[in-house]
């Protein structure tokens, strides 16, 4: 009988399969065992990128890595077309034209043979060309600390992209956030700059306008220490037309607070101090985002702690 196991090594060093042969007779009498080892060298490990890209004002791209192992042979081919060699020189990085991606459709194979053991191992590419990058969006979740989000949505480039956020903290200093996640968390109240760089260098850095993370006190102490004595909207100034109301429990409406005014509410209600209680909000604006209108309801309370 024939053994046409495929026994494919992936553990990099040789292995050897052992085969216990019983020999029967058309009878059903067993013979004497015996074993057939088989030595399955490990297929060649080389590394090749599932997609590169043509930068458009280089009109080329080298594919394949240039520290795959000196003692393997490279075999290019199109993907259309796996009986002819692109390069006869066995290069271990080939060089991708614009002009030779409207015969590939820039599907490529790369085939490695061991010289050693002659084993071989394919892999399978692909090359296009890369646009200039561009921001197609981004979303801003706020008025929801400690949960604030910004999501970036990108199209263009080669799409590994880092992602840097610009703003000024709450205590006056410059301050920078730079990930390769689109989605930037936990964000205080602020106004951001978003910029994105193409990681494979093939478009150019691009700059977002400002955006607006709008955000709410959850509580505040009007006992006249000069500290959070008063409430309003944190970014209240980026809304100047705003309408900002403050009810009690039962709807009763005791302030508009005026956007445009540092001061906020001072809970007060006709110049009487109100108690230390829970108290709600409504604003309606247009988002500075989106320049849609925008309604936003929550919650706050006041604490009346004793002055020092």
């Amino acid at each position: 009988s024939t053994i046409d196991d495929t026994i494919i090594n992936i553990s990099g060093v040789a292995q050897i399969v052992e085969y216990v042969v019983i020999p029967k007779s058309l009878g059903g009498c067993e013979g004497t065992h015996f074993s057939v080892f088989v030595t399955v060298n490990p297929r060649p490990d080389f590394i090749l990128k599932p997609q590169y890209f043509i930068c458009p004002e280089l009109g080329s791209v080298l594919i394949g890595e240039d520290s795959n192992p000196d003692t393997y042979t490279y075999y290019w081919f199109e993907a259309n077309d796996l009986n002819t060699v692109i390069d006869t020189n066995h290069p271990k990085q080939l060089e991708v034209t614009e002009s030779m991606l409207a015969s590939s459709n820039g599907n490529y194979v790369l085939t490695v043979e061991d010289n050693f053991t002659h084993c071989t191992y394919s892999q399978f590419t692909t090359v296009s060309m890369a646009e200039q990058m561009a921001i197609a969006s981004i979303h801003v979740s706020d008025f929801n600390a400690p949960d604030n989000t910004i999501t970036i949505a990108m199209v263009g480039g080669t799409g590994a992209y880092e992602y840097t956020l610009h703003y000024i903290d709450s205590n006056g200093i410059s301050q920078s956030i730079t990930q390769n996640s689109p989605i930037f968390e936990h964000l205080e109240a602020s106004t951001y700059q978003v910029e994105v760089t193409d990681l494979n260098n093939c478009s150019v850095t691009i700059f977002s306008n400002d955006v607006y993370v709008l955000d709410y006190p959850p509580f505040f102490t009007p006992n006249g220490d000069g500290e959070n004595d008063t409430w309003s909207i944190i970014g209240a100034n980026i809304i100047p037309n705003s309408k900002i109301y403050v009810f009690d429990r039962f709807g009763k409406v005791l302030a508009k607070v005026n956007p445009n005014s540092v001061l906020g509410w001072d809970g007060t209600y006709n110049g009487v101090p109100v108690p230390e209680d829970d108290y709600w909000f409504t604003t309606e604006y247009m988002d500075p985002n989106t320049g849609k209108p925008k309604t936003v309801k929550g919650h706050f309370s006041i604490v009346r702690a004793k002055k020092d």
